[in-house]
């Protein structure tokens, strides 16, 4: 039969050890423009079924999900005119190997055929009628709905979509996500795009930090836990062999 404390105890240094994998990737791409920051939920299961119906099971923490938080990050200038970044909701969207990819990363630039592309991952830009394209050498602005002028004349415009439910989408990294079957996009028709910024990382370092020294005391203690009751079950099987 299992020791509980042991259990219970493993478990709470497994979901600790995930929570600190998550919090060290956010610090990591805490310079990551249009990231998100991601949390593990950790969930209380009863280790038996039985013993939960009567409410008497001890509980095991585990990790159920990790989700994105979806706040906007604080807006950079860098002056570069392929650099938009979206004021309020929306997602821009990218054309990837997998289908239509969603960020709020709007570091743009040109490949080699006049493409407009995203810096991370070079993915097609999605504009109204498909991928964006410029003229070799064209002089343009990006206004604030989205519309790519040349010589103040409309060639195309960035396509800003938006979901009900933006935590229905799936990350492919944090700054990039994906469509699922509950995500439901919408256009924004009239989105604020803000021509030369981008969007930074909205992970807070110094509350990463902060959570990092918490988590650290926390999985000390769960080893500690489980250290000194290793001894104890040892001590008690000592003293229970018969003596030769």
């Amino acid at each position: 039969m299992s020791d509980p404390i042991l259990e219970v105890g493993g478990a709470g240094v497994e979901s600790t050890d995930a929570k600190v994998k998550v919090l060290m990737n956010n610090m990591v791409n805490s310079d990551t423009p249009g990231f998100r920051k991601a949390e593990a939920v950790i969930k209380s299961f009863p280790t038996y079924l039985e013993e939960a119906q009567m409410r008497s099971s001890t509980q095991i923490p585990k990790v159920e999900n990790v989700v994105y938080d979806q706040t906007p990050g604080t807006l950079l200038r860098t002056g570069n005119k392929l650099d938009v970044a979206i004021g309020g909701n929306g997602f821009f969207v990218v054309e990837t190997p997998w289908g239509r990819g969603y960020t709020r990363d709007g570091r743009f630039t040109l490949d080699s055929n006049g493409r407009v592309v995203s810096v991370a991952g070079s993915y097609p830009v999605v504009g109204e009628g498909g991928a964006i394209s410029l003229p070799s050498g064209s002089k343009f602005d990006i206004n604030n709905v989205g519309e790519i002028l040349i010589g103040g004349i409309k060639e195309n415009k960035l396509s800003i979509v938006e979901f009900e439910d933006a935590s229905a989408l799936e990350p492919v990294s944090g700054s990039l996500f994906k469509s699922t079957s509950r995500a439901k996009e919408k256009t924004i028709d009239a989105p604020r795009i803000i021509q030369g910024y981008v969007e930074t990382s909205n992970v807070n370092m110094v509350d990463s930090m902060m959570e990092l020294v918490y988590l650290s005391r926390i999985y000390g203690l769960d080893t500690k836990i489980l250290s000194n009751r290793d001894v104890m079950l040892s001590r008690a099987i000592e003293m229970g062999k018969p003596v030769q």
